[in-house]
């Protein structure tokens, strides 16, 4: 299991040839540096063209330790719910890239998505804090 106190999901290694794997495979994740949070990549079509969406995702009954401290925020803790507390935390952190960031939950899973690798790396940077934070609350 990860260590939440030292979380740094922004140091994920893409691949440098990432465009080629879409293209062969459809798709890319990191699975097991960051268990149990998970880093995927796919191709999508957007605006009418094709481009790449990045997903942060994970399975709250997967985190125990941290949906303790959610609960003691006054969230539920749902895929959904803890989306909702990540994108109000971005929201009190005042990011500028907000408006890029898309929420795709459900019940059982927390998924946060952003079109470009510049944002996708500022949301993992700011998601590594927010649960460091919440952690040590």
């Amino acid at each position: 299991m990860i260590d939440f106190q030292n979380l740094r999901l922004e140091t994920v290694k893409i691949p440098k040839n990432i465009a080629s794997i879409l293209e062969e495979d459809g798709y890319w994740e990191e699975f097991d540096a960051f268990d149990p949070f998970s880093i995927m990549i796919n191709t999508i079509e957007r605006n009418g063209k094709d481009a790449m969406l990045f997903t942060f995702e994970f399975h709250p009954h997967e985190v125990e330790e941290l949906n303790e401290k959610l609960e003691a925020k006054g969230y539920e803790t749902f895929g959904y719910d803890w989306a909702e507390y990540l994108l109000a935390m971005l929201q009190k952190k005042k990011v500028l890239f907000l408006d890029e960031i898309s929420e795709d939950s459900e019940g059982a899973t927390c998924v946060l998505n952003a079109y470009n690798p510049i944002d996708f790396i500022n949301l993992l940077k700011n998601i590594s804090e927010i649960i460091r934070d919440l952690y040590n609350s």
